[in-house]
């Protein structure tokens, strides 16, 4: 599935996105703010390890609302 794609059906489920493809999704992040459209959230995270991985995404729920997130570009917090 295209990053767009991806991106447009997470915004119309209310969910964030959670990718590897930095670039790209950076990329976007800057068009659909500058043409006004919104989403749930992206987050970034390089390729780490499963284990890793989750440990961050719990670390994600414990820090940040999903009002936090909205329209928000962030890394996967270490902590």
């Amino acid at each position: 599935m295209p990053d767009e794609a991806q991106l447009d059906y997470a915004a119309e489920q209310g969910r964030c996105l959670i990718t590897f493809n930095t670039a790209h999704f950076t990329e976007l992040q800057v068009r659909w703010l500058a043409e006004g459209q919104h989403h749930a959230g992206i987050v970034l995270s390089p390729q780490i390890s499963l284990r890793e991985f989750f440990r961050r995404c719990c670390a994600l729920l414990r820090l940040y609302t999903p009002e936090m997130l909205r329209d928000q570009l962030i890394w996967l917090p270490r902590e």
